[in-house]
């Protein structure tokens, strides 16, 4: 997994729970509560906050409908509103009968209700969201009630309601309460009526059960359990991602369904807080692709970054091959490969000989190195380069890419002063999210006795090619030398190997 900083995330919730049951003239009764909480280092299990809810009751006032002929149900709206910046869901539901209960509700027996189910026996309450009857969670007056990928697996028997209830990030859950008495249409052992002398003129608030939600962050579900073991040239087991706090792991459909909707839906998509935190080094997880056959680390390194080539918005996110291993530090890199087939950067990285040799079917990076998960899935988006090393203007020409290297700027987010007079290099891109959690050195070494390291770029390769044309030299590209620097120093024993000709690593880069 990951090693990831030790970064406290504030993680504010606020819900509104409002229930409103109408019977004989009545008034409504509700009750309103609000919660912050503030979640642990990401290293610790999911925080979850339970909020204590009682669901009551009042009769009497100026209009309502008549016990003498009751109605088979009542229902109540109910709002959940996570004012939070991530996806949140309700997990578990427990409810637990107050003594006001048999003071109100009575069993109805056989005759308005068909079955003759004892009210500690019947399903009294169900929840579901506004206009999904379909969904509803049957409740008795006392019972636990789990939800969520998390307690599926561990309670699978267990009247679990999966996702019904996922509140995005800033969002509302509109739902319905309901009441159920007589309605054995809906509810088979509904066997409950309203007991008379309860219609006191709105006198008295019953409470008739104690409603404990237990609100988790969202977690989705994942179908990729099978992958990390059996990875393989197989369809379906070229790629996966691995949550480090749920342990769920996702499919490359999966994560591609994830950051479409996230590329639809922006910070409200369910998805944008648990990839937000590997992005932003808060939360671990473990993320591998087969290239040329071998098992590869990979990290997630932007967000709603890269525009897609058709103009339909940003890509949901962006993928880079290398994560430094926490037990042995090296950060591994897709293949080897040449820029072009003589020492020219003439036309810059649109007329490469390694673009097209990464996005061309017939290329040899594509055909050779890359599994068909990532050829299928791949979002193409647009990418800026400098197509004249030494001109000084800020034009920059884009081509379409499904997979691409990185540019200089993409990474450092600035400009050292030795190349900052040729204005296209601050045109390629901007900085990745990843890469802006630390402050990296942006410039060459001076000399080779010169220290320095950026260990996030240090790749397990000599040099690693950057798409940047070289502003001071016609015959090269920018690249990472093995410190995680840019270029390396004069004296370097074998400058030849700096030619666009010559094959270097690659850290090639993807969207979702």
């Amino acid at each position: 997994m990951q090693d990831k900083l030790n970064i406290t995330k504030i993680q504010k919730l606020f819900v509104a729970l409002v229930l409103a049951c109408t019977m004989l003239p009545c008034t409504a009764y509700a009750e309103t509560v609000s919660s912050e909480v503030e979640s642990r280092a990401v290293s610790e299990p999911v925080d979850v906050i339970s909020i204590t809810v009682s669901l009551s009751v009042v009769f009497g006032g100026a209009a309502g409908y008549d016990i003498a002929n009751p109605q088979p149900y009542i229902e109540a709206p109910v709002s959940f509103r996570n004012a939070g910046s991530s996806a949140v869901e309700i997990t578990k539901i427990q409810t637990v009968q107050e003594s006001a209960l048999v003071d109100v509700i009575e069993e109805a027996h056989a005759a308005l209700s068909g079955n003759d189910t004892a009210l500690e026996d019947q399903t009294l309450y169900s929840l579901y969201p506004a206009g999904q009857p379909e969904k509803a969670l049957d409740m008795a007056i006392e019972g636990e009630y789990f939800g969520g990928a998390l307690n599926v697996n561990a309670n699978p028997t267990n009247n679990v309601f999966g996702d019904t209830f996922v509140i995005g990030a800033d969002s509302t859950l509109d739902c319905t309460f309901r009441l159920n008495l007589t309605n054995s249409y809906e509810a088979p052992n509904a066997n409950a009526k309203v007991k008379r002398e309860a219609a006191d003129d709105a006198q008295t608030a019953y409470p008739l059960s104690s409603v404990i939600y237990t609100i988790s962050p969202y977690i989705p579900r994942g179908d990729g359990s099978s992958i990390p073991a059996n990875m393989s040239d197989a369809e379906g087991y070229g790629f996966y991602l691995t949550d480090g706090i749920t342990g769920q792991t996702y499919t490359a459909r999966q994560v591609k369904g994830h950051a479409q909707d996230i590329s639809e839906n922006g910070k409200n998509s369910l998805f944008y807080g648990m990839y937000s935190g590997y992005v932003y080094r808060y939360r671990l997880y473990e993320c591998k692709a087969l290239f040329e056959g071998n098992v590869t680390p990979i990290k997630v390194i932007g967000i709603l970054h890269d525009n897609l080539a058709d103009g339909s918005g940003k890509a949901g996110l962006t993928f880079q091959v290398g994560l430094v291993d926490p037990t042995t530090g090296d950060q591994h890199i897709a293949g080897v490969g040449r820029m072009n087939e003589t020492n020219t950067n003439s036309g810059g990285w649109g007329q490469s000989t390694l673009r097209a040799s990464m996005n061309e079917e017939d290329g040899e990076f594509y055909s050779e190195n890359l599994h068909s998960d990532l050829k299928s899935l791949a979002a193409t988006v647009n990418k800026e380069y400098g197509a004249v090393y030494n001109s000084q203007n800020p034009y920059v020409d884009i081509s379409q890419d499904q997979f691409f290297i990185p540019s200089y700027y993409e990474l450092f987010g600035a400009v050292c002063s030795q190349y900052s007079n040729y204005q296209w290099i601050f045109k390629e891109g901007y900085q990745y999210e990843y890469y802006s959690q630390e402050t990296l050195i942006n410039g060459p070494r001076q000399s080779a006795s010169d220290a320095g390291t950026n260990p996030s770029l240090q790749y397990q390769y000599e040099i690693c090619w950057l798409r940047s044309a070289n502003p001071e030299r016609a015959d090269t590209f920018l690249y990472l030398n093995d410190s995680g620097l840019i270029n390396h120093p004069p004296g370097f024993p074998a400058p030849e190997k700096q030619l666009a000709s010559r094959a270097n690593g690659i850290c090639v880069c993807f969207c979702f």
